[in-house]
């Protein structure tokens, strides 16, 4: 025997103190622990190559114990001071215990779940379920029937779990619209793949529906080419990725306004006889209707155009000219949407002065260096447009004042403009009033 323990060739080794094994605590009468510390010399990977060690486990320590104590479940090292059970027919169960379980059913095919909680009085619980899956719990599974079998050292339990399947949540949708398109936005919905969406007109039966239509995995949607004051129904649904499994359908109806006013009027490229007024262009007009007067008593001239702005011709220099642009959609006009148009009065010198009232309208004083005073008095004027040309007819200064009654003073700031020779205008919309303003610095 002794040449065994000696013999080099079978890798043995001797060791002069049980410290030296460095077994945590394997001399304790009452409760010992033969687990060998980490830095203990019976690890190491072990020699398997015999054949006659064929069908063994293999394992990474030398002895009997490695991490696991496989004594707990049945060894009791301090029998006098046990509680035991009392009578012949007790017994202790060392089999695992499954609790818990809970099932989350699939939706989309492969969300399924199930969570179990176990235990084992010895520990070293190991789990197969019937889909081959060796984890604790189950993920990502389609619905169906599903076992698992835990086992802890020989030792086992078994329950049975069943995974239900439900529908996609169909998406919340919200919605805008306007009386010739409508934008649909909704959140992304849990598993699933894609989205589709349909439609009909509110006076159609259900069987009036389009077709399903996929926009993909997009978050939104945009109906163009509707008509104005009409009420359309839309509805929406979520998709699996298998393509034939949807969710409950989301409805969206909603009735476009009518025809609204053009928005964006603004006037340009202004001259002393004419003048551009453009707009925002529209969805879906028949055309535009553009009128325009001189003041407020003149007599309207009407055009038609297709285009978003059109180029007034023939007007009169230095004139304040009211413009308005109508919108006509196939269930009728627009509301109007007006602005002005003052014309410049054209160029000038000292020998063809321009014709004004100097009773009506008083600058002090003149020539001017920096400030000069404007006043005038009117009966009354809804909107009073103050203008300043220089002699070339450029437009250096436009002020608005509305709802003037009876005398009316301010202060014009000069201080920027350069000697020479200018032509202040007052226009009432009635009337205009013009006075040639000197400057001399």
């Amino acid at each position: 025997t002794s040449d065994w323990f000696t013999n080099p060739a079978l890798s043995n080794q001797s060791f002069s103190n049980n410290s030296s094994v460095e077994l945590t605590d394997p001399f304790n009468l009452t409760n010992p622990n033969f687990l060998p510390s980490n830095s203990s010399p019976v690890w190491g990977a072990q020699d398997y190559s015999d054949p006659k060690l064929a069908g063994f486990p293999q394992v990474n320590y030398v002895g009997a114990f490695g991490s696991t104590d496989w004594t707990k479940p049945w060894a009791e090292w301090d029998p006098n001071n046990h509680a035991y059970s009392a009578g012949p027919s007790s017994n202790i169960s060392y089999n695992p215990t499954i609790s818990g379980g809970v099932v989350t059913s699939s939706v989309c095919s492969q969300s399924g779940a199930v969570d179990i909680t176990a235990s084992a009085p010895a520990g070293g619980l190991t789990y197969l379920w019937s889909n081959n899956s060796t984890n604790e719990d189950l993920s990502g599974v389609a619905g169906g029937n599903y076992s698992v079998t835990v086992s802890s050292y020989g030792c086992t339990a078994s329950a049975n779990y069943t995974v239900g399947t439900s529908l996609p949540a169909k998406p919340t949708v919200t919605k805008t619209y306007t009386e010739c398109s409508a934008t649909f936005n909704w959140a992304a919905v849990a598993n699933a793949s894609t989205y589709e969406y349909r439609w009909k007109l509110s006076t159609q039966p259900t069987s009036g529906y389009s077709a399903w239509t996929s926009v993909g995995n997009a978050l939104t949607y945009t109906a163009s080419g509707l008509s104005a004051a009409t009420t359309y129904n839309f509805q929406f649904r979520s998709v699996c990725s298998n393509g034939t499994t949807y969710s409950s359908t989301a409805s969206a109806g909603f009735t476009t306004p009518t025809c609204s006013p053009v928005t964006g009027v603004t006037t340009s490229s202004i001259t002393n006889n004419s003048g551009v007024v453009s707009w925002n262009a529209s969805c879906s007009p028949v055309n535009y209707t553009v009128q325009w007067k001189l003041g407020r008593l003149g007599a309207w001239t009407t055009v038609t155009t297709n285009n978003s702005s059109y180029t007034i011709m023939g007007l009169q220099a230095n004139k304040l000219y009211y413009v308005q642009v109508i919108k006509n959609c196939t269930s009728g006009p627009a509301t109007y949407v007006q602005v002005t148009l003052h014309t410049t009065p054209g160029a000038f010198n000292k020998e063809e002065q321009p014709n004004f009232n100097s009773s009506e309208l008083n600058l002090y004083p003149n020539p001017a260096t920096d400030n000069v005073n404007l006043s005038f008095n009117v009966d009354h004027a809804d909107v009073v447009t103050i203008s300043l040309y220089s002699s070339t007819g450029q437009l250096v200064y436009s002020n608005q004042v509305n709802d003037i009654n009876g005398l009316f003073s301010t202060d014009l700031d000069v201080n920027n403009l350069s000697n020479g020779m200018y032509m202040l205008n007052v226009n009432t919309g009635d009337n205009s009033y013009t006075k040639q303003l000197i400057i001399n610095k």
